[in-house]
């Protein structure tokens, strides 16, 4: 999977400020000899997963809940 992270710390007048954010996208063709199917896993932010199935979108996920019910890791 490719991820993406943005970090920013700033100040003004004083005040401290920080932002993270982070997303990505992984996409998998599936052929079994008879069908083929694309599963497209994205990543909107951290603990925000969703699972497109030739169309068919499922989610939001957490990574812990892709990780239980599918075995897949979505940190890369």
């Amino acid at each position: 999977m490719t991820v993406h992270a943005l970090a920013t710390f700033s100040r003004t007048a004083g005040i401290y400020a920080f932002t993270f954010g982070i997303n990505g996208q992984k996409i998998v063709t599936v052929d079994d000899g008879a069908e083929v199917h694309t599963v497209t896993i994205t990543m909107e932010a951290l603990d925000r997963v969703f699972i497109d199935v030739d169309g068919a979108v499922f989610g939001p996920f957490t990574l812990a809940q892709v990780w239980w019910i599918f075995h897949f890791d979505c940190r890369g």
